[in-house]
């Protein structure tokens, strides 16, 4: 009687893997998991977040770089615009027309760098004051649109900033009958911040 000889098939490809040892598997896994993790760690390692302020309309905006790591080479980068007390005054006494923004690095941090402010803390320090929106409300309405945009001049500049947000804070809680009483206000409230900083 002639016994048949078994016959072997190539292995499944398909289940190849579920045959490989289990030891082989959990190192591959665990491997891939790791990668995972560092891949994420070196992701948000590499975000730079920063504030900016825009000293066109008075804008403020968050940024965040995703970038090369250990490098600042910034590969995608998203942001968020807010609207400010400042930026509706503006808006609201035409003074903030169709422009393009001048975003102006305030501070941030990341990748690396350690919190880096940026030349523009001063201008920052008045655009959120609040008292800087109702300054030039007032300012408008006692003097006019004309002199409300030459003190947001003053406040877009560096040299004049703090000076401005100061004279914007002593106005808090001050009424004014008319426009002559704001401007002896004014003009004696300006010779104390003078007199003040010259010492």
């Amino acid at each position: 009687m002639n016994e048949e000889t078994p016959t072997t098939s190539a292995p499944d490809s398909r289940q190849s893997w579920l045959r490989r040892p289990l030891c082989v598997r959990h190192w591959v896994w665990l491997s891939a998991g790791m990668l995972g993790i560092i891949a994420m760690g070196l992701a948000y390692y590499a975000r730079f977040e920063s504030f900016e302020i825009c000293t066109n309309c008075g804008r403020q905006r968050q940024v965040v770089n995703w970038e090369v790591p250990f490098v600042h080479r910034t590969m995608v980068q998203f942001f968020e615009v807010h609207e400010t007390a400042l930026s509706h005054v503006l808006l609201q006494l035409e003074l903030q027309v169709d422009h393009e923004h001048s975003w102006q690095h305030v501070f941030g941090s990341g990748n690396g760098s350690p919190l880096v402010f940026g030349t523009s803390r001063p201008i920052a320090s008045v655009f959120s004051a609040p008292a800087s929106a109702a300054f030039l409300q007032e300012v408008a309405r006692h003097e006019g649109r004309s002199v409300a945009a030459a003190w947001f001049a003053d406040f877009s500049n560096p040299a004049r900033a703090e000076y401005c947000r100061s004279v914007a804070e002593l106005m808090l809680n001050q009424q004014f009958a008319d426009r002559d009483a704001f401007r002896a206000w004014l003009e004696r409230t300006e010779s104390d911040q003078r007199h003040f900083l010259a010492y």
